[in-house]
């Protein structure tokens, strides 16, 4: 190809001074070929040619001289030389060869990021974003204003390491690679609107719709859903979000048709503080699985400003029961697909089963909301729990519960009106024990009591509570302390409660516990006050674990066998409560655990009865964890861990995060709408958030299961040619192991029991 000087000039224009001092001649020879390989054109790391600056700019303009010819170019239009040569470059270039390009120009780079400038401004406009933003906010429950600003700033904002002139460390936006700003979260007044306009569902006013016939004092604050409009939600919810789950989460039919959702509903005192009384009720489909044990798996139906027995309270419960039964009684179809919900499970602590169950509170005569057992007969060996004729302890019976509270009803009427309050309540208690009952009102929730079973989370709670009550009961009768402490220094180092107190620390690791127990010395006992301390589960799972090392500090150096015959007695219940426990607490339970379980309670209630005290808990665990959890397995193949209230005790953690960034004259309604787009709404927009992780923790300690060369099987450590601990080999646990399996306690221990 030849081209001369001056058909150049006409179609690109003048040529530099230095080009135009000699003819300029583009001409593709084997000659010119071969002298241009000895040079071949070679890009530097700053994105020019290796060249002579002249031989640089001829060989470019040859390149553009070129490709006009080929592509159909023009002095008045480059654009389609330009977009051939880009066309060939992307055709034959390597991502290697881009890259090094894209590296080396620095026009390529400031023209990249001012397109992905653009697309980062577009970003922060569209609806990812706000989904982003919102994930961000709920994050761990809600976070709050300042925290939300920070987080923002956090992520997208970097010091400077100079003074604005007000004398502030100035900031400027992060950017990264060719000068990209990351993408900013919604400023949090941008949020806030977003979050007002989702559709939450409609929420009811507790004011205005229950509070009508209450006198002004009475009337609360709180809001609640339609059950109807909320099931049908959650169900929409689950058939929509089960694709995105792991085969292990997916929901559970129970061998029965799909669409069949089973609906556990059940309320609790929400946690917003000692004076700031609220409660909620939550529901969930036992459908989940393990999930029910989630915060994220139950959701909020009603919500109000007061306390758990609060008149507004009943009336909803008897609104909510009315609505059971009928959706009971209905099919509906959510997404093409047929759907019933049927309520088979209760699950509450003790206090509020006995409110909705309209009976006296657990420290009435007749304990229990389960059975017809008393504190009269509950110590009792020879007693079994059923209803076959032998069983000494048989269930509530729905009809009895009726005519009982209407007898007491009558009774009420009857009584003087000069009475004082206190009078006609003892004489109203005493009516319904000679009545062999616990029964004061009709059942709040109808024949919903009949589906309850015991709730395994407090259950253990308590029963580790009644344990840890022996171990400190015995260390405190080991001290010898005086009537009064002003201070834990004033323990000696030697005696029984200060080991106490240092083992509970250090080995168990309880150290919130101990700082309370450390403060019931000090204040309370001094009055004569129980010590009271509300376990987690984490605290439970504790003491199971390391209860042996508080028996170990109560004992020190003593051999003298009245308290070795008693710590043993301890040691002795303390194991069988915690396989007990391990068992009853299970959601995937087999036939194997379910015959241990009935061997264990029975054991552990035995041996409390011979060697302590048998409280409600005790007798619970003895006579009911078996048959309930056999009931949970026959009927849904789990076992009691299907009734667990730690999702709900976890949400309510949750719910209190949500109240602490809400405004409190409209707390509630907030609450439902935070609770709605974090549980509901986002997951939906946002699959990656629908993660369950189960729980690995076990309540038999791990040093346990994978050294049980070095430690005994109740926890203690032991020799490594030795069968059991020094506890668990004495001849005094040999004679506690007799006494429990023949129900009275032997010769030898009533020597030192006495």
């Amino acid at each position: 190809m030849f081209m001369q000087k001056k058909k150049l000039e006409d179609t690109f224009g003048e040529f530099p001074a230095a080009l135009c001092r000699r003819s300029l001649t583009f001409e593709v020879t084997k000659n010119t070929s071969t002298a241009r390989k000895t040079s071949p054109t070679q890009l530097s790391d700053e994105g020019k040619l290796n060249l002579p600056k002249r031989s640089a700019n001829r060989r470019q303009l040859e390149t553009l001289v070129a490709a006009s010819e080929v592509n159909g170019g023009s002095v008045e239009d480059r654009t389609p030389a330009l977009d051939g040569m880009f066309s060939t470059l992307m055709k034959y270039g390597t991502i290697a060869d881009l890259c090094k390009y894209l590296k080396s120009s620095k026009k390529i780079k400031k023209a990249s990021a001012a397109v992905i400038s653009g697309h980062v401004k577009e970003y922060e406009k569209c609806d990812q974003n706000v989904i982003r933003s919102l994930s961000l906010l709920y994050a761990g429950g809600v976070i709050g204003k300042v925290k939300y600003q920070q987080s923002r700033s956090a992520l997208v904002m970097k010091n400077t390491g100079k003074l604005t002139k007000k004398g502030s460390i100035s900031k400027e936006r992060i950017k990264f690679g060719m000068g990209i700003p990351i993408p900013k979260p919604l400023s949090y007044g941008a949020l806030v609107t977003k979050i007002t306009e989702i559709d939450v569902g409609e929420v009811y006013s507790v004011r205005d719709t229950l509070c009508h016939d209450l006198l002004p004092d009475e009337k609360v604050d709180g809001v609640y859903r339609n059950l109807e409009n909320c099931l049908l939600m959650l169900a929409k919810f689950y058939f929509e979000t089960d694709q995105f789950r792991k085969p292990g989460d997916k929901l559970v039919w129970f061998g029965e048709k799909e669409g069949e959702f089973k609906v556990a509903i059940g309320g609790d005192g929400a946690p917003f503080g000692k004076w700031d009384q609220s409660m909620s009720w939550l529901v969930s489909f036992l459908n989940v699985g393990p999930r029910v044990a989630s915060p994220n798996d139950n959701f909020l139906l009603f919500g109000a400003n007061c306390k758990e027995d609060h008149k507004v309270v009943s009336l909803f419960t008897e609104k909510l029961v009315s609505e059971m039964e009928v959706v009971e009684n209905r099919t509906y179809t959510v997404l093409g697909k047929n759907v019933s919900f049927s309520f088979e499970l209760f699950p509450g602590d003790m206090k509020f089963i006995a409110y909705v169950n309209g009976e006296l509170s657990n420290s009435a005569k007749y304990f229990s909301s389960f059975s017809n057992v008393n504190q009269d007969d509950c110590a009792s060996l020879t007693g079994k729990f059923g209803e076959s004729l032998d069983c000494k302890w048989k269930p509530w019976q729905y009809n009895q519960r009726v005519s009982i509270a209407r007898q007491v009803d009558d009774f009420k009427k009857k009584l003087p009106h000069n009475l004082a309050a206190s009078t006609k309540r003892t004489k109203v208690t005493q009516f319904i024990a000679g009545k062999k009952s616990r029964q004061e009102f009709k059942p709040l929730i109808g024949k919903l009591c009949d589906k309850q079973v015991v709730e395994p989370l407090h259950l253990k709670n308590n029963g580790v509570q009644h344990l840890h009550s022996m171990l400190l009961n015995l260390a405190i009768a080991s001290s010898a302390l005086p009537p009064k402490l002003s201070s834990l220094n004033n323990l000696s180092p030697n005696c029984a409660m200060s080991r106490y107190l240092k083992a509970m620390e250090q080995d168990v690791k309880a150290g919130r516990m101990t700082k309370q127990l450390g403060k019931w010395l000090i204040e309370d006992r001094a009055k004569d006050k129980d010590f009271t301390y509300r376990l987690t589960g984490k605290d439970s799972r504790l003491i199971l674990h390391g209860f042996m090392y508080l028996v170990e500090a109560i004992r020190g150096d003593s051999n003298e066998p009245k308290l070795l015959m008693k710590l043993l007695a301890i040691v002795y219940i303390g194991i069988k409560l915690r396989d007990c426990a391990a068992i009853f607490s299970m959601y995937h339970l087999t036939e194997e655990n379910l015959a241990k379980l009935h061997q264990l309670s029975h054991d552990y209630f035995t041996a409390v009865a011979l060697f302590g005290h048998v409280s409600c808990t005790v007798w619970s665990i003895g006579h009911l964890v078996y048959p309930h959890s056999k009931k949970m397995f026959d009927k849904f193949g789990v076992g009691l861990g299907i009734n667990t209230m730690q999702g709900r005790e976890a949400k309510h953690v949750q719910i209190a995060s949500y109240a602490r960034n809400s405004l409190y004259k409209q707390r509630w309604s907030q609450v439902f709408r935070h609770d709605f787009i974090s549980k509901l709404w986002l997951p939906i927009q946002q699959p990656s958030l629908l993660v369950f992780h189960q729980s690995n923790d076990t309540l038999i300690p791990t040093r346990v299961s994978k050294d049980l060369q070095h430690y005994c099987y109740c926890g203690m450590s032991k020799d490594a040619d030795a069968e059991h601990c020094f506890f668990c080999g004495h001849c005094l646990m040999k004679e506690i192991k007799v006494s429990v399996h023949e129900r009275k306690p032997s010769s030898e221990c009533l020597r030192y029991l006495t």
